[in-house]
């Protein structure tokens, strides 16, 4: 059976193969190699010192250690449970499109920022559209 696109699993599943993306480039980050489209610093003028490497190493642990939850547990939660990972999927991505917009607006963001925007906007879009348990959309 060919998976749904439009199953709350798979949207999140799809989301935590994307963060592992995001976790590679903040780490490359955090080494000195920045990648020039995607990268922190050349999007939002971004000041490399000890602290804020720091940061980003906790940032890729995060973003790795969530991307493999939501890769390899989330999707195969109880189908009881599936509307409450999809409430939480959006509450959360409506959260991220505000701070994602905000970074973006900055006066030393270029326009690669709204790479990010882009990203968290369509997955938040996608969430909001997805089939929660039992095929019911829940928005």
């Amino acid at each position: 059976m060919a998976p749904n696109p439009l199953s709350t699993a798979f949207v999140v599943q799809a989301h935590g193969l994307t963060a592992f993306s995001f976790a590679l480039v903040f780490l490359l980050v955090t080494f000195g190699l920045p990648l020039p489209l995607l990268s922190i610093a050349s999007a939002n003028g971004f000041a490399a010192s000890q602290y804020a490497s720091a940061a980003l190493i906790w940032v890729v642990l995060a973003i790795a250690t969530f991307g493999t939850y939501e890769t390899l547990f989330l999707p195969y939660v109880a189908k009881t449970q599936l509307a409450s990972l999809k409430s939480m999927f959006c509450a959360y991505h409506l959260m991220w499109c505000v701070g994602a917009v905000y970074l973006a607006l900055q006066p030393t963001a270029l326009w690669n920022a709204w790479i990010p925007v882009l990203v968290v906007f369509s997955f938040t879009g996608w969430g909001f559209v997805s089939k929660a348990a039992g095929g019911d959309p829940l928005f």
